[in-house]
């Protein structure tokens, strides 16, 4: 029996392999980016430059350990799960970040239990659910999308109208339920 196991892999495996082993690397590059900013500073940016450090990463890992021999499907193959790593990294991100029930949990546990109003009123270190609500009221309107007339919100044509249209659209299609 021999003592030394190959494993055969088409060249595009070890491009996956690459990626998926550089994968932590991205993860560790983001939380050190993001903690050389206060806890206040947004982390998307930090997200999208290690990101970047990452792929770079990839690109010269692999040029260095195929020399030069890098195939255009090893390419697609390596950064394209570079790629993925990233969308899942940004939507666990998204939902530690932004994740209204985790939100929830991390105040009653703050404040030793609460009732549900208490809730409300405590809603992110106490800013309450209204500052949530005006909070992405703010954002839909910066974008172009919506604007308040009086106690009112009104679509922006056309591009609010369209997306709100999308979003019906997508919704029907995934059926992701009321919270989606």
């Amino acid at each position: 029996m021999p003592t030394e196991y190959v494993i055969l892999l088409p060249p595009e495996a070890w491009a996956v392999v690459l990626a998926c082993g550089l994968a932590p690397g991205f993860m560790v590059c983001h939380i050190v980016l993001s903690r050389l900013h206060d806890e206040n500073t947004p982390g998307q940016n930090d997200l999208l430059r290690a990101a970047g450090i990452y792929a770079i990463t990839w690109i010269v890992a692999a040029l260095l350990i195929w020399r030069g021999g890098l195939t255009a499907s090893q390419s697609v193959a390596g950064l394209s799960t570079a790629g993925f790593v990233v969308l899942a990294y940004m939507q666990v991100y998204s939902q530690i970040g932004r994740g209204f029930s985790l939100r929830l949990l991390v105040d009653v546990e703050r404040c030793g239990g609460l009732d549900l109003e208490g809730m409300l009123r405590e809603y992110s270190d106490g800013r309450g659910a209204q500052w949530l609500i005006d909070k992405r009221l703010v954002g839909i309107e910066q974008a172009g999308l919506a604007a308040r007339r009086g106690d009112t919100l009104v679509l922006i044509e056309p591009r609010g109208r369209w997306a709100g249209h999308l979003g019906l659209v997508i919704k029907r299609i995934l059926k992701p339920g009321q919270d989606g």
